[in-house]
């Protein structure tokens, strides 16, 4: 059995741009941060392990009328802004050709950071035919910048010279490629560079508001003072939602993986109550017209082994929803709930050889759900993990 699960992994690798995760780690803060957890736990668009909307408007709130034709209700608008991942960028793009209704802006993970503060291309950022669907659209480009390497950072900000080039080189890719802004998603720094990366997010805001460009930075889920959270707690620390508030155009929350990928156990991605949480944190911290409510598009699957299984490993994967929907729920043997205490799809199922599988995954009920919390608290706008494979979760 073990031999054929390596030459089915073999074989996946070869022929699929995306990455099976089969590791389990604690989740502790040093860990976590030397790696890449997107890279480590890729979405497997191809074949699960088994085997097996509404529009919104982007410039004005929408108003319900009465049957006398009475206003009775102004419903917030939100603005949408989606991200689209290196490894699966063509997917993205044909998904974003088809959509009816227009996104704010659109940001494709384009850049990773170098040890000396310098930027490395993850993906082409000529961006040409994505470039050309924004501005037909009129959609902002605002490209991500990744990095999930405190040591790389503290390297960075320790360093007033390595400091001023990454400050460079974010300023030179903006304006040289014509975006209208740049995303941050720095998952992993050291708490002893509190201060430097704040400062360099207020010399960095100072110089792109003089070229009329957007700064956006995306942060850990905070929910509330003293809280001992289960990882990435430095990196916590360090994200000030009051300062990056501050110095920030947008102020992205990225509300899941509440249960992580290298645990153990079974459990929900972003419980409703979570987000909700996180939410009513976050308007205390920063203004409502700068946060976007990152909303989770993918599923966990967790591979469980029994008595039978030859192997102690808890394994995960990750499906797109056009996946889950076509590979996994349409099998008359799996259990397919959705649970409302967390607004989620939920599936159970035996899976491959001698393994119980447990399914979390997203649903259009979920993410109308976590769109309708977005609007309750009045914020700018949602952002999606992640364009491609997502079939009807956002139309």
């Amino acid at each position: 059995m073990v031999r054929f699960l390596k030459s089915l992994l073999t074989i996946a690798l070869v022929t699929s741009p995306f990455i099976f995760l089969f590791f389990y780690i604690d989740s502790n803060q040093e860990e976590q941060e030397e790696f890449d957890p997107k890279s480590q736990l890729v979405e497997n668009t191809q074949k699960p392990f088994s085997g097996l909307l509404e529009e919104d408007s982007i410039q004005e709130d929408k108003v319900r009328i009465d049957e006398e034709g009475s206003r009775i209700e102004t419903v917030r608008s939100l603005k949408k802004a989606a991200w689209i991942p290196p490894w699966d960028y063509q997917n993205a793009l044909e998904s974003l050709r088809n959509f009816e209704s227009e996104f704010h802006s659109i940001s494709p993970v384009t850049f990773q950071i170098n040890n000396d503060g310098s930027l490395t291309q993850r993906i082409d950022p000529n961006l040409e035919d994505l470039k050309e669907i924004a501005q037909q659209r009129e959609i902002l480009l605002i490209p991500t910048i990744s990095n999930f390497d405190s040591v790389m950072m503290k390297n960075i900000f320790d360093n007033e010279e390595n400091t001023q080039r990454h400050i460079n080189s974010i300023l030179q890719v903006v304006n040289d490629y014509k975006y209208d802004g740049i995303d941050l998603d720095y998952e992993a720094m050291k708490k002893e560079n509190r201060d430097d990366f704040l400062n360099f997010v207020q010399t960095l805001s100072k110089e792109l508001k003089k070229e009329d460009k957007i700064l956006s930075i995306t942060v850990l889920p905070k929910w509330g003072e003293g809280v001992v959270y289960t990882g990435l707690n430095e990196t916590r620390e360090v994200q000030d939602w009051e300062i990056l508030g501050k110095w920030a155009d947008e102020v992205r929350i990225m509300a899941y993986d509440f249960t992580p990928v290298p645990s153990s156990k079974p459990g929900p991605i972003a419980p409703i109550e979570w987000v909700d949480k996180i939410l009513e944190y976050a308007v205390k911290k920063i203004p409502k017209e700068k946060i976007w409510l990152g909303i989770h598009l993918y599923s966990y699957e967790w591979v469980i082994p029994t008595q039978e299984s030859d192997t102690t490993d808890v394994r995960t994967n990750s499906y797109t929803y056009n996946v889950v929907k076509s590979q996994v729920l349409k099998h008359d043997y799996v259990n397919v709930q959705y649970s409302k205490e967390y607004s989620e799809g939920y599936a159970e199922y035996k899976c491959l050889g001698n393994y119980s599988c447990v399914l979390y995954y997203a649903t259009p009920e979920s993410v109308k759900t976590r769109k309708e919390t977005a609007r309750n608290y009045q914020i700018n706008g949602v952002a999606y993990w992640r364009l491609g494979g997502e079939d009807e979760l956002i139309r």
